[in-house]
């Protein structure tokens, strides 16, 4: 498994390090499927530590709607992934009577949904906004004053 940084955003942080934990419960668990769907989400929680981390740059650069509707696109992305695999993880766990992996999948939905929200709340606005930077200030002191910092000082900091 290639573990991948995510430069201390500490929403980004809480869900790869909830993904690493459980990886290990299910590879001690002998879980082969499991464990390659907990790699495949660390690989979309590593992408859009990417992401997040370019950000301002990409939306500074950004001359017309089309551009932030790419933006907007790519953050979504892989927030469906995890979110998707998550739901599938705990719809198989439920099916062969694994109730361990319960509480666990359950923690990570709902980190993965506060996740979500800030993602949809970052993508909005630069997918809306004629005047990014503006957009994107707004956007960061509201994610600071509300405990969730995905792009620390205004510099992509992940």
């Amino acid at each position: 498994m290639t573990q991948q940084r995510t430069h201390g955003d500490p929403t980004v942080v809480a869900v790869q390090e909830a993904l690493t934990r459980l990886r290990t419960d299910a590879a001690c668990a002998a879980c082969t499927a499991m464990v390659e769907d907990l790699d495949k989400m660390l690989g979309a929680i590593g992408g859009l530590a990417s992401l997040l981390q370019a950000l301002p740059e990409r939306a500074a650069a950004c001359s017309g709607p089309d551009e932030f509707r790419t933006i907007r696109h790519d953050l979504r992305t892989p927030v469906g992934q995890l979110l998707g695999y998550c739901e599938l993880l705990q719809e198989e766990a439920e099916d062969e009577g694994e109730v361990r992996w319960s509480a666990p999948l359950a923690a990570l939905r709902g980190q993965m949904d506060a996740l979500r929200r800030v993602v949809e709340q970052l993508s909005a606005t630069y997918a809306g906004s004629a005047a990014a930077d503006t957009g994107v200030q707004r956007v960061l002191a509201t994610s600071r004053a509300g405990g969730t910092d995905l792009v620390a000082g205004g510099r992509g900091t992940v």
